[in-house]
């Protein structure tokens, strides 16, 4: 009797890489984000937003007035600006790469950003460009409450951790 050997078994699929699945594969429960941390990331794209909008007005009398945004009447709306951008680029690190060890925690380099975003606006809201004529715009009070909100969302994170 002539038996054929069997034909080889194919060899076993690959199994996940170590250390799971890479995190771009893995799904974020949006749920489990901290309250605080939504607070202080809205509040630093609510910054990086106010920057482009009017932070002073010079009337005209009857013929109107004029907005002047914050980039255009300071250089220290692009601070501000920065501020912003590292706020929301250390909850974004927080958030979606767990593996990277940033050189202090997350809620003390957001907070840290937005005091001194609060600081320059309420410095530019003390000593505003262009004497009496200029008065101050929603857009510089609205930056004002978002660098509050990015110090505010950093402040309970840091009380959830404890």
């Amino acid at each position: 009797m002539s038996a054929e050997p069997n034909p080889p078994s194919p060899p076993p699929p690959p199994g996940p890489p170590p250390g799971g699945p890479p995190r771009s594969a893995q799904s974020i429960d949006f749920a489990a984000v901290p309250r605080s941390v939504w607070i202080s990331l809205g509040g630093a794209v609510v910054l990086l937003i106010s920057v482009f909008m009017n932070w002073y007005s010079i009337d005209l009398g009857p013929l109107g007035s004029v907005g002047i945004k914050a980039t255009d009447a300071t250089d220290l709306a692009w601070l501000v600006f920065l501020c912003a951008a590292v706020a929301i680029a250390v909850w974004a690190i927080e958030l979606f790469v767990p593996t990277v060890e940033l050189p202090a925690p997350a809620w003390q380099i957001a907070g840290a950003a937005g005091a001194l975003a609060a600081l320059i606006v309420l410095f530019r809201m003390i000593d505003q460009p262009g004497g009496e004529l200029v008065s101050l715009s929603f857009g510089i009070f609205l930056a004002l409450i978002a660098a509050v909100a990015v110090v505010a969302g950093a402040y309970l994170n840091m009380q959830e951790r404890r």
